[in-house]
């Protein structure tokens, strides 16, 4: 944690000077005057003159500070902190923060909220670097940050770490962290601000207290510590989010907010403000942006934001799945330069589609269940590189085996040869490349029959030992030879041809390196350069190839890599 910053000596008047002309060292008649009896002896004179040159130093002592500081004080024409108005007050550019364990010294030219450039080197566990809004977060606030829920619960930060109040705090987009030195080392050293008061306090909004319910009920808690009431959907939320913990007693009602012709509902808190919002399904409460509003409100410069959206829950994927990634500015109309960006060694391959720019990333079934990184890479207008990281953490997928038996005449096929065959034929497939997106919404069937083979199933043949490192790459769906294999989604078609494990076969590239295929078919009934929507006739089930019977396998791969294709259908991934 940093020292609070030092203010330069304001001292810069003269030198304190004695209350008369005579000499600092007393006065009265010279030796020798007057009568006998006023004659001091020697050893007083001594005494004297000690005193006197201890006078002097002491003098010495005080004048001399003074006196370099007005030589060597600079004023660099920036305000320093008003102390009777704290609260009011902007951050001061020109502090200071001498403390070893910082990463960087503010100067005139960098506000505590002004985004900063991705750091050169690595960085150690008790820095992170968040690109989304150009910040650090550092030592005992990155602890907290970590520990207590993260950008879930406080967002990414708006500032570095600055002083307000005689404290040192930093700002998030839901919360404030104030550091509390007088009890260092223990549980409360941070803790988090009044960032629902500070906020309405600059908006000049005034709560009346609420009186006290008549009957007491359930669905509504009073709080007679702010003479306010809970309720709604709001105090559902509350109480599953530590709410007196993360955001303290309420400080008003609920209060009807209209913004962009969306009307909601918003109620303050002691330390944030909740708000309700529109989803797909109705009313869904939300923590607000409080930070945010609360560099609106002060004027403060905003950070450069950038937007990383990823399709996943948590940060967490299964074996055999698709990440989709979203990287978009927020209120800005500039695009990123150089962008690029991996997962693991993955390099992730990135499309502009309007202001948002999208890649996606496949996990094989048989990747090692661990985190990977994920780096995005750019720079902004300032020409500042910006990096934005996460870790993915891959869970282990329990997939099933299956035992299947081919007849003699196909036993042929079961040799490595057969694979080997076709997949050097598909292999410049699999590397296509599309940059955009062909399909829109999410997918449907390309046939409607019996699962018989689930994605990432392990399989054995005619009992023979099992390839460790073998999966199933698709779905197998059972149907009657020659029923009509349909488009999932929009595409154009890629490959047609005879193979010699998969049979006959299409491929249909729907851009972005996503291509789906469809093997064991009877008939072809597409062309390639064809542009196909969804429903249009790619060929019929049929049974060619190593099949025990007929049935569509119905495969998805992204760059290369096989993928659950009901990942397509679960979520809409082309918006």
């Amino acid at each position: 944690m940093s020292q609070n910053r030092k203010k330069k000596s304001s001292n810069r008047g003269n030198p304190r000077r004695s209350s008369n002309n005579r000499p600092l060292g007393g006065g009265g008649p010279p030796p020798g005057s007057g009568s006998e009896g006023n004659r001091r002896s020697d050893s007083q004179d001594r005494t004297r003159q000690i005193s006197t040159i201890i006078a002097v130093i002491m003098l010495v002592a005080i004048i001399l500070p003074v006196l370099v500081g007005a030589c060597f004080y600079r004023d660099t024409g920036a305000a320093p902190y008003d102390w009777a108005h704290p609260a009011e007050q902007v951050p001061s550019a020109n502090s200071n923060y001498d403390n070893a364990r910082f990463l960087r010294r503010d100067t005139a030219e960098t506000a505590p909220t002004a985004s900063l450039p991705a750091p050169q080197l690595s960085l150690g566990d008790n820095q992170f670097y968040v690109g989304e809004t150009g910040h650090y977060i550092v030592n005992g606030f990155l602890t907290f940050w970590r520990n207590r829920g993260g950008q879930v619960a406080f967002g990414n930060p708006l500032s570095e770490e600055f002083q307000q109040n005689g404290r040192t705090v930093q700002l998030f987009e839901y919360a404030l962290f104030e550091y509390h030195p007088e009890v260092k080392n223990t549980s409360n050293e941070v803790q988090l601000g009044f960032l629902g008061r500070q906020l309405a306090e600059e908006r000049g909004l005034k709560f009346n207290s609420a009186p006290v319910p008549a009957t007491s009920s359930p669905a509504i808690t009073y709080f007679s510590e702010t003479a306010h009431s809970l309720g709604g959907l709001f105090k559902p939320f509350w109480e599953k989010n530590s709410g007196l913990a993360l955001l303290g007693f309420p400080i008003s009602e609920e209060l009807p907010v209209t913004a962009d012709d969306d009307n909601t509902v918003v109620q303050y808190f002691e330390r944030g403000r909740l708000e309700q919002v529109k989803d797909g399904q109705g009313q869904k409460v939300v923590f607000s942006a409080a930070g945010e509003l609360l560099l609106e409100a002060k004027g403060w410069q905003r950070p450069t934001r950038f937007n990383l959206e990823l399709d996943i829950e948590g940060n967490e994927i299964w074996q055999g799945r698709t990440l989709a990634l979203r990287l978009f500015n927020q209120g800005w109309n500039w695009v990123p330069q150089k962008l690029q960006g991996s997962v693991g060694k993955d390099a992730l391959r990135f499309i502009q589609a309007g202001s948002v720019y999208k890649a996606f990333e496949a996990f094989a079934p048989n990747l090692d269940p661990k985190a990977y990184p994920l780096n995005v890479l750019f720079y902004d207008p300032a020409g500042r590189p910006r990096q934005i990281s996460r870790s993915i953490q891959v869970t282990i997928f329990d997939f099933a085996l299956q035992r299947l038996t081919i007849p003699d005449e196909k036993s042929a096929l079961l040799d490595a040869s057969a694979d080997d065959y076709d997949t050097r034929i598909l292999a410049p497939v699999y590397s296509t490349f599309t940059p955009q997106i062909l399909w829109s919404g999410k997918w449907g069937w390309p046939v409607v029959g019996q699962l018989t083979t689930e994605f990432g199933q392990g399989r054995i043949y005619n009992d023979r030992p099992q390839d460790p490192n073998y999966y199933h790459g698709g779905l197998d769906l059972a149907q009657s030879e020659g029923a009509a294999v349909l488009a999932p989604a929009a595409g154009k078609v890629l490959y047609t041809g005879e193979l010699k494990a998969r049979g006959n076969a299409v491929a249909v590239d729907h851009g972005m390196g996503v291509i789906s295929f469809y093997y064991h078919l009877s008939a072809i009934s597409s062309k390639v350069g064809q542009e196909v929507k969804v429903g249009d006739l790619l060929g019929k089930v049929g049974t060619t190839g190593r099949s025990d019977g007929p049935h569509l396998h119905w495969e998805v791969r992204v760059n290369g890599v096989p993928t659950d294709p009901r990942t397509f259908q679960k979520i809409d991934l082309s918006n």
